[in-house]
């Protein structure tokens, strides 16, 4: 009888089911806000994806810190070109505004280090003089 219920036992018994997979980790939402809107401006820009890091940082450093809303998040990125953007500016409140628009204005911390280091002009060379018009045969070139 024993092993007649081992048998049944094992038979009846499953593998434990594979454990569920975590969905792929998705952005934080002011992360995918600011990664939106640089792609936006990058689309109407020569910027590289380096050169435009710094205002993607921006962005998203402002959307989490100064807490935007949902309602905004949501509306910037169902823009579709940026001046798509432009109307949720007014679902931000003033200070969170006037917080991102002060920092856009300020002069750029490292703007300074990166001027020190881009690569001196090319120097010029001064164009050859244009050489003076070809004799017309009069002797007097013109002049009486």
């Amino acid at each position: 009888m024993r092993v007649a219920a081992a048998v049944l036992l094992v038979a009846c018994s499953h593998a434990a089911p594979p454990a569920p997979q975590a969905p792929p980790r998705q952005p934080p939402e002011c992360e995918r806000v600011s990664d939106h809107l640089v792609s936006l401006m990058s689309a109407s820009s020569t910027a590289t994806d380096e050169e435009m890091d710094p205002v993607r940082n921006v962005i998203a450093r402002h959307c989490e810190q100064d807490l935007w809303t949902p309602a905004v998040q949501q509306c910037l990125l169902d823009a579709h070109t940026l001046p798509d953007s432009d109307h949720c500016e007014g679902l931000l409140t003033p200070a969170q505004q006037d917080a991102l628009s002060t920092e856009f204005r300020a002069p750029a911390k490292d703007a300074a280090p990166a001027a020190a280091a881009a690569p001196a002009p090319a120097e010029t060379t001064a164009p050859a003089p244009t050489p003076p018009p070809a004799p017309t045969g009069d002797p007097c070139e013109g002049g009486q």
